[in-house]
């Protein structure tokens, strides 16, 4: 009885170990600067935001990119209304066609987030791999032996490091 219940605890600590690593990895690739970053969506367009605030976080994150935080507000109310009523509006749907038509002289910070907004990655490689790790390692679990799964978990959470 007391072997049954190590084993228990050595392949609860190891499935533990193997989330947490997961879970570590999940939040880098997609934390609240990820988050931040998309809101610069609302720059766009076709997808214009009514409200400045709601890019505020973004604003906050590159704030020491931007020659003003305080004016941005000013350059998105003129931004806003130089797309509410334009024609090729909806037909600006990236980034890159955003920043060909902004006037960087005039709106210098609204220049800046676009420049930050069509340079991100737009990969979702590294989550992928997390998952593929998990469901591998959750494959190997089901078929070996206790003592072995410890070891192929401390393998996959070390192997990057």
């Amino acid at each position: 009885m007391i072997q049954v219940q190590l084993q228990v605890t050595t392949a609860s600590t190891c499935t533990y170990i193997l989330l947490n690593g997961q879970y570590i990895h999940l939040t880098d690739g997609f934390g609240s600067s990820q988050e931040n970053a998309l809101s610069l969506m609302g720059l766009i367009p076709a997808f214009i935001t009514n409200d400045a605030a709601t890019l505020q976080p973004a604003v906050e994150l590159h704030s020491e990119l931007l020659l003003s935080e305080y004016e941005f507000r000013s350059e998105f109310t003129i931004w806003k209304h130089k797309w509410e009523w334009h024609e090729e509006a909806a037909e600006i749907k990236t980034a890159v066609a955003a920043l060909k038509s902004c006037q960087g002289d005039t709106l210098p910070n609204i220049k800046t987030l676009l420049q930050i907004f069509a340079t991100l990655p737009v990969s979702t490689a590294q989550p992928e791999r997390v998952f593929s790790k998990l469901e591998r390692t959750a494959t190997a679990i089901r078929s070996m032996a206790d003592d072995r799964v410890e070891v192929l978990v401390l393998m996959q959470s070390h192997l990057d490091q």
